[in-house]
């Protein structure tokens, strides 16, 4: 059968991949196009100006964020989606305090902050690719390995695209290496690369200087591969070289192939194994297609692609090998910029950046605290002086530009500067800029971004150590205190509750509710944080839970759903109170709970785990039939509500493992193709889930039973292969005997 070959474009942040395409590439049918702004009169003009209003706020937030303000710049930004709630600015603002709360390693708070993004119908498809990555990487942060890999995988899935995507691939790698299935993990980390922004303009854009891969699926080649034979490339630039390029397989039915070479600034010297480029330079491979679907011979495929730098700049040493964050006054500063976009020529290079320094205005105690109620029309920062500095390549074809300078020290902060005279002017306290425009880059070759470095401007003693004071209301330090104290005394009444000493657990329990009343008392006649509050409600159901009273714990989740209607731990009370009643035998009461639970609004990832639970309880009751054949016929809820959770909840880490039990049902019950026909399923919708390889077992076992001897060999080997140390190996090991003897006899 002749095929046709195809390419596919792949770039990479360590490294460039150029392929082979015989159609442009353009945004995945289905994702959203960029929305119409504006309408008609008075109502454009109010949602710009809050768009406006909301964007300065978020300048000042991230602005306080760099300038390590933490607590004001959190106030800042949590009030831009409360005052501005049908600004698109609000969703940066989300995701910039997400992405603050996971670098305090507070992922439970970065992952509520950024879920409301994902299923926002008005967010940007960017926008909800990176808040389900940073979510995805904050669940690996709690070790909570599968709901990360089903986050993930949503951004490779409905977001290949994206340049969230390569992330998510090796964070999926991470995740299989941090549970030991190692050839899962080299799979993903190969996937690391293979997605590509698109480009407004339609080209295809690759990063100069990084190695060059190039990659070709063709089914035709798979005899190739047989032969031991070589796929070739012929890979050229404009500016002069070529080269070739040999292909490796890639994939195991050897359709695809993959090449590699060295790129690098400089003159082109044809033949040499490495691929030399300038800035802005365009690099054509062809492919010979021996053999195509419409039964031509020998067609040349072309695939062309156009060098771009992501420039970098900052403030470094002396030596030029470490960034640094800070200027001594009386001492050279030094500054560089890569930028490969800006090696032109044989001789060395110029770039020109705009240094200035600017100072904090001095603001009100009013002032200060009206910045959280809305914007400020008074300027956080203003600008004391401003220069225009060339900088020179550092050598021809480096691409490294470099410069110093002195700062003059103003030593009266009322001076003014003179912005003509070519010098910078500071005063002790200001914060230096640099700011260079990167024209061309891997957004866009008509965007221009700028990109900015940051230093502090020091004079006289360096202090080594410095002590920051935090006032801290003492209503609220209390409060802290106790909730850490009612959380020793839960953990002490689980532990003897697990062994049995359920007197000591009571005790233990009401210890740590006498703590909490006092936060739930004190809250109602003093200001003290909602978090707090809600914490507080959260341990005294979980104490009433480890103390055995479940009516107290559902009388205080309905409390707390009452007093906060939009708190996400309503729904984690829910489920814990009917997982009581499951331990306790009222599954009646569970069921209930959980059906209650899943008519509410709430997080989703609870809602399938709630179905999952039900799907539970009903196979427990089905268990307790005297004999199979009722025991089967009891399954038929089960297995409704097991599939309801693989239908209502397909991105759940639950819906694989729903689906597995439905697997289970089926063979018992003999119908060996229902069963083969969803274990094939599971592994193509569930390339993660965590019971693969009990799943390969099953999947053997049902070709056994089938008499298909030859495949449930292949499966068993494959699971012998991929997950050695798997208790599910002994058994396929033994399985594959069988196999064996059976086949031998049959033959």
């Amino acid at each position: 059968m002749k095929l046709h070959a195809r390419f596919v474009s792949v770039a990479l942040a360590f490294a460039s991949l150029a392929s082979v395409s015989t159609a442009q590439q353009s945004r995945p049918a289905g994702t959203p196009a960029p929305k119409a702004s504006g309408s008609a009169g008075a109502a454009a003009a109010t949602d710009n100006q809050a768009d406006y209003q909301a964007l300065q706020m978020l300048r000042k937030g991230l602005s306080l964020l760099e300038d390590r303000q933490d607590e004001r710049a959190v106030k800042v930004l949590s009030a831009i989606p409360l005052n501005y709630p049908k600004s698109p600015v609000r969703f940066k603002a989300l995701l910039a305090l997400g992405k603050h709360y996971a670098e305090k390693n507070d992922f439970q708070l970065a992952i509520k902050t950024m879920s409301s993004i994902c299923d926002d119908e008005t967010a940007e498809p960017e926008e909800k690719a990176e808040a389900l990555y940073r979510i995805g990487s904050c669940h690996f942060g709690l070790a909570d390995y599968n709901r990360a890999l089903a986050t993930l995988r949503r951004v490779t899935e409905e977001y290949p695209w994206s340049a969230f995507a390569n992330e998510a691939y090796y964070y999926i790698g991470l995740c299989h290496f941090k549970q030991s299935r190692w050839s899962k993990a080299i799979e993903a980390f190969k996937l690391v690369g293979t997605s590509v922004p698109p480009n407004a303009q339609g080209q295809n854009l690759v990063e100069s200087g990084q190695r060059f891969f190039v990659k070709v699926q063709d089914k035709d080649l798979r005899a190739l591969g047989a032969t031991g034979g070589k796929v070739k490339f012929k890979v050229s630039t404009q500016s002069g070289d070529v080269e070739t390029v040999e292909g490796e397989v890639f994939d195991v039915e050897g359709e695809t192939h993959m090449g590699s070479i060295r790129m690098e600034l400089g003159q082109a010297k044809p033949g040499d194994g490495k691929l030399q480029v300038r800035g802005g330079d365009t690099i054509q491979v062809e492919y010979v297609d021996n053999n195509t679907q419409d039964g031509s011979l020998q067609v040349k495929r072309l695939f062309t692609c156009r060098t771009v730098s992501t420039a970098s700049a900052g403030f470094m040493d002396g030596a030029y090998r470490e960034y640094v964050h800070g200027i001594i006054a009386g001492q050279k500063a030094f500054i560089r910029v890569k930028d490969y976009d800006e090696d032109v020529s044989d001789q060395k290079d110029k770039v020109s950046v705009r240094l200035y320094s600017q100072y904090r205005v001095q603001k009100t105690e009013e002032q200060l605290a009206a910045e959280a109620a809305g914007p400020d029309e008074t300027p956080e920062f203003v600008v004391r002086d401003e220069v225009t500095m060339t900088l020179e390549e550092t050598e021809p074809h480096s691409g490294l530009f470099a410069a110093s300078f002195m700062v003059d020290d103003l030593k009266d902060p009322n001076a003014k500067a003179d912005k003509s005279d070519g010098k910078l002017s500071a005063v002790e306290k200001d914060a230096i800029y640099m700011e260079y425009t990167d024209k061309t880059h891997m957004g866009g070759i008509n965007t221009p971004r700028v990109v900015k470095a940051k230093a502090e401007y020091l004079t006289g003693q360096i202090q080594d150590v410095w002590i920051a004071h935090r006032e801290v209301s003492t209503e609220e330090l209390r409060a802290r205190k106790n909730l850490i104290e009612a959380k020793f005394y839960l953990k002490l009444a689980q532990i003897f509750r697990d062994v049995g000493l359920t007197s000591r657990a009571q005790i233990k329990a009401d210890v740590g509710l006498e703590k909490v009343e006092d936060i739930l008392l004190r809250s109602m006649k003093a200001s003290i944080p909602q978090e707090l509050v809600e914490q507080a409600y959260q341990v005294k159901w979980e104490l009433q839970i480890a103390k055995g009273d479940l009516d107290a714990a559902m009388a205080t989740c309905r409390t707390l759903v009452a007093l906060f209607p939009s708190s996400t731990l309503a729904d984690v009370a829910l489920l814990q109170i009917a997982r009581a009643k499951i331990d306790t035998k009222r599954p009646e009461e569970a069921v209930r709970i959980l059906n209650g639970l899943l008519s509410m609004k709430g997080n989703d990832d609870l809602k399938a785990e709630a179905q999952f639970l039900i799907g539970s309880v009903l196979e427990q009751k089905a268990n307790e039939r005297p004999t199979k054949e009722d025991r089967l016929r009891a399954m038929g809820q089960a297995v409704d509500a097991y599939k309801a959770c693989a239908d209502k909840f397909p991105n759940s880490p639950f819906a694989g493992q729903a689906l597995g039990k439905v697997v289970d049902f089926y063979m018992e019950a003999k119908d060996y193709d229902r069963s083969l026909e969803l274990v094939q399923t599971i592994f193509v919708d569930f390339p993660d889930a965590p019971f693969l390889d009990e799943m390969l077992l099953k999947w053997g076992v049902v070709l056994a039973q089938m008499k298909r001897y030859d495949e449930s060999r292949a499966k068993l080997q494959q699971l012998i292969n991929e997950y050695p140390n798997s208790p599910a190996a002994g058994k396929a090991q033994k399985v594959l005997d069988v196999v064996n003897k059976r086949a031998g006899a049959g033959s």
